[in-house]
């Protein structure tokens, strides 16, 4: 069994989603739209490796990404990958392959590396390289507004799954309800605007935030970041989502920047939340800790008009607030977490705050 190990390299990604082989392939290690998005990257340069990929007998048999990035783990920029999407033919499990593109990063990155929403099979396999320390083990939390069991628990078991139709009774039954329910919440919502980019005014605002963070996406990235999601709506599962392993599109996607102000019309906040699929996320939270409860307001506002089912927030701010039992739109809420790993090439000492859309997290 001979693997041969391609290399694609930002430079190089659109010419890839161009190319025939790209096109014929049974399977591809990128979407076309999460691509193009890499390409634009503005922490990344031209030679900095983005995919690996292992083909046997000229199929794609495994792959792992990379999103370069730039962090500040003691105050001066250094360059840095995120381990994104990583694939494996299920038959070809436990022969090596995974520790192979592992390595391979390890190689051209020069270890570093770092990693977030992983699967405990793959966290076993980066323990073993002893390569990573824990940096950042947020605790935040998910409130459910709507009643939507049989999406929620159908997932969890196929027992669940073949009681889906009884669910989905339960879900017509209590919506009305829930709706009447909703109708008696009140939460005073201050001035706020929703804007496409990030303006003077806002990079202004966020700059004096960034400034002692690990991870610090101005406005360039943080435009980067709205005007090129990995994820895009479409009514059902295209060829590209049949032939990817990993989310390509969603019946709904959007985002949402809100510019904040008070009475005095002055800025206070900056709010970036994502809606996919009735489950709203709020990437980026700008604000003082005097201010946060005009935040929660407006992403409480949006999560009630929008028609989200569920939000989920880490900012520990908010969580905290949400948590502290103030009035919420929630009937249920419970606890989620996340874990960050660091290569051991990097010592951290500033104070770790990451904001819930740092990594590769925002665009999802």
């Amino acid at each position: 069994m001979e693997l041969i190990t391609s290399l694609i390299r930002v430079k190089d990604l659109e010419s890839y989603i161009e190319s025939d082989a790209y096109r014929k392939s049974q399977v591809i290690p990128i979407s076309p739209h999460r691509a193009r998005s890499h390409a634009r990257n503005p922490y990344a340069e031209p030679d900095d490796l983005a995919l690996v990929v292992i083909h046997i007998e000229g199929q794609i048999q495994a792959y792992l990404g990379i999103l370069p990035d730039v962090i500040y783990p003691s105050g001066v920029p250094e360059k840095a990958g995120w381990l994104s999407c990583m694939w494996v033919n299920p038959q070809l499990r436990g022969k090596g392959i995974a520790k192979q593109l592992i390595n391979t990063v390890f190689e051209h990155w020069e270890h570093r590396i770092l990693v977030t929403e992983f699967t405990p099979e793959a966290k076993g396999l980066y323990d073993r390289t002893q390569q990573f320390y824990d940096l950042y083990k947020p605790e935040g939390v998910r409130g459910y507004l709507r009643p939507d069991f049989a999406k929620l628990l159908s997932a969890k078991s196929k027992t669940w799954q073949n009681l889906k139709p009884l669910l989905h009774v339960a879900d017509a039954f209590l919506k009305p309800f829930n709706w009447l329910r909703l109708q008696f919440f009140q939460a005073a919502v201050p001035h706020f605007a929703v804007i496409d980019e990030i303006d003077r005014e806002t990079s202004a605002f966020i700059a004096p935030f960034l400034e002692h963070q690990l991870m610090r996406r101005d406005a360039v990235g943080l435009t980067w970041l709205l005007k090129n999601p990995w994820v895009i709506a479409s009514p059902g599962p295209d060829d590209i989502s049949h032939r990817y392993h990993f989310t390509a599109t969603a019946g709904h996607f959007d985002y949402f920047a809100v510019k904040v102000r008070n009475t005095d019309r002055a800025m206070t906040g900056l709010i970036i939340m994502s809606l996919r699929d009735g489950h709203l996320k709020v990437p980026y939270c700008f604000a003082t800790n005097e201010n946060v409860k005009d935040m929660l307001a407006v992403i409480y506002h949006h999560a009630v008009q929008t028609g989200a089912t569920m939000v989920s927030v880490f900012n520990p701010t908010l969580t905290a607030m949400i948590n502290s039992g103030t009035a919420s739109p929630f009937f249920l809420k419970r606890s989620v977490r996340r874990h960050y790993i660091i290569s051991k090439k990097f010592e951290v000492t500033l104070p770790v705050f990451i904001h819930d859309g740092d990594a590769d997290a925002g665009f999802t």
